[in-house]
This record gives C-alpha cells, structure tokens and sequence, in this order.
C-alpha cells in the first residue's frame, strides 16, 4: 500500500507542506524577527548547531536569505513551522547531497511547543518530501548527546540509531558528541505501508 502524500502546493516557487496540525512553508522575509527570537533562546541555541552562540544581531535575515539561495540551486529545504493558527514555532530543514541521494534533516523549535509531537509531525512531512517528491534514498539527522529529546523524535518517525561521534563538533567552546540516526527509502515505505 502507498503511502498518501503530503498536500504539496506552489508557493513563490517552493512548497508548501500541510499535515493535521501544521504548515511548512518557505520562510519570507517578514519572518526574520520572530525567528531572530526564537535563535537568541538559551535552550534553542545551545541545542543547534548552525546557529553560533550568541546569536548575533541580523543572523536570521542571512540565514533566511542563504535558504532560498539553497533552494533554488536544490541544495536545501527549510521551511517555517507554524501551527494551524499560523503561530510561528520554528524551523525544519534538509539539506541534499545529491550525488549520493541522501540528505541530513534538522529542525528547532520554541520552548513553548515542546513535548506536543509537532517535531515528530514536522519531521514526518520532512520524510513523504525527501522521499516521495525529492526521490532520495537516506535520510539522516544528529542530536548533541545532551539533548536526548531529539532523539526521541528521531525514533518515533523510524530513524535507526546508528552510533556516536564522540567529541566531533565544538559549540561554545566544548566538544561534543553527535549521536546519529537515519532512514532508508525502503524503510519508510515500509513503515508507511503498515501504518
């Protein structure tokens, strides 16, 4: 049995994803405030990688600016999460690697929605369009070994774990280890299918 694809509609030439409680969609340039808030958050930056520490004034803007660049040249797809009242929540993303058919899922979110699933539904959205519209064969994501929520989510949309990098990347001036998880195409189709 197929899977039933995530609603897919144009929006200023990317996509807009729709699950039960959320909409993805690219982010414009209106939502460099919100998201600025939301990276200078102690427990949103510590957590991430690609945002530094502190966050510096302007950086959003930039990132949101390096996002559509990256989806044009079909590099990477970040999208905003809002819920269904259109309340900003934060950010999901995949970055493609191409040539190998593979790409690395990462997301964060405010505080104030955490423990609610929507990470879990955001990141289930994230797969139906890595491997249903994008045609990739992996999906990988990392979580810092001191963010054990991340792996959470990780396993309940059928990541397996697949080791540790010890030590491998330094934020805020400590090393830290990486733990990683992944999916294969034939995996999620199965998990789908018996969904």
């Amino acid at each position: 049995m197929e899977p039933e694809p995530v609603h897919v509609s144009p929006c200023d030439g990317a996509s807009v994803l729709q699950t039960r409680r959320l909409v993805l969609r690219p982010f414009g340039p209106d939502d460099a405030p919100w998201l600025q808030a939301l990276m200078e958050i102690a427990d949103v930056n510590t957590n991430t990688l690609i945002i530094p520490t502190p966050c510096p004034p302007g950086f959003a803007k930039e990132w949101i600016e390096t996002a559509h660049r990256n989806a044009r040249e079909g590099k990477a797809f970040t999208f905003a999460m809002r819920d269904a009242d259109l309340r900003p929540m934060g950010a999901i993303f995949l970055v493609v690697n191409a040539p190998h058919a593979h790409a690395e899922m990462g997301y964060f979110l405010d505080p104030a929605f955490w423990n609610k699933g929507y990470c879990s539904e955001a990141s289930e959205a994230m797969l139906r369009l890595a491997f249903g519209k994008l045609g990739l064969h992996r999906v990988f994501a990392v979580h810092f070994g001191s963010n054990p929520a991340s792996g959470k989510v990780m396993k309940k949309v059928g990541m397996v774990y697949e080791g540790r990098r010890r030590e491998h990347v330094r934020k805020c001036d400590v090393f830290l280890d990486l733990e990683q998880y992944a999916i294969l195409r034939d995996e999620w189709w199965e998990k789908m299918g018996s969904a």
